[in-house]
């Protein structure tokens, strides 16, 4: 059997790894398995905070196996098996303030993260929630956010209707563009991360820790977050429920969350090779 190359696996988790309850399937995880045995480390790289990322990483035993917990779109890096934080990049300190401040000016519902919980001064809002249930965690209620977080957070998000978000996206550009990095994982979600911050950043520190090069990952995803992963591996894989953007931007396209389209990717673009 012809070896595949690829040393790592790049997940995106909501809408690519887990399914539209937010478990990952039987399928899914044995295929892991037999990839990990093959020597393939896996790293799930998702918008969440680690905090939303860890239940999942104990299921798939990446304590064990050498996983990685990419978090806040690649801001955060965990290395599972020895839970020493390889990367973390926060926003500027003088600016959470300032953000928190236009937040409030504009009436957005306004999310950041300490180490085991989501905080905002609306936790009521519907996207918000959303957030929340990703997470498996409730949100606090806060007067003022940024007196609320325990250190300088790496993200905030709005957590809004799409077309507010899309009315306030040039705002944050002109205020904050030169200093954050601006852009939707989701419709509803609009990210606030330091700059240079992506999935694709997030990979090539992974891959300098490990000593490998971008043709030996493969990245699998199905949001406008995960385009930059999907043109920085060498092999990529777009769900057959993602956007249009990221099927695009894809080598591949598999089936959907709802159909195993890991397992059925890793077979295909790993196990068969």
């Amino acid at each position: 059997m012809e070896e595949s190359g690829i040393r790592l696996l790049a997940l995106d988790l909501d809408g690519t790894l887990t399914n539209s309850q937010k478990e990952i399937s039987g399928r899914n995880k044995t295929a892991l398995y037999e990839a990990e045995k093959l020597g393939v480390r896996v790293a799930l790289a998702s918008g969440r905070p680690a905090l939303g990322i860890r239940r999942l990483a104990d299921e798939l035993w990446l304590s064990q196996r050498g996983g990685f917990i990419m978090a806040y779109n690649g801001g955060e890096i965990i290395d599972c098996q020895s839970g020493k934080i390889i990367f973390r990049r926060t926003l500027p300190e003088a600016l959470v303030p300032q953000i928190a401040e236009l937040g409030r000016e504009l009436g957005m519902h306004l999310i950041s993260y300490n180490d085991n919980e989501i905080v905002s001064e609306r936790p009521e809002g519907e996207y918000v929630q959303k957030e929340a249930f990703c997470c498996r965690t409730k949100v606090r209620r806060v007067e003022r956010i940024e007196e609320a977080l325990l250190q300088a957070p790496v993200k905030f998000i709005s957590a809004d209707e799409p077309d507010f978000l899309r009315e306030v996206l040039p705002v944050f550009q002109e205020r904050f563009g030169a200093e954050v990095n601006l852009f939707f994982s989701e419709p509803y979600f609009m990210e606030i991360v330091p700059r240079e911050i992506e999935k694709a950043f997030g990979l090539s520190k992974i891959a300098e820790y490990l000593g490998i090069g971008r043709e030996q990952i493969m990245a699998m995803g199905d949001g406008y977050n995960d385009v930059p992963m999907m043109r920085y591996a060498g092999l990529s894989v777009a769900m057959a429920n993602g956007c249009e953007e990221t099927k695009a931007a894809a080598d591949h396209i598999t089936c959907s969350n709802d159909e195993d389209g890991v397992a059925e990717a890793v077979k295909a673009y790993i196990l068969e090779r």
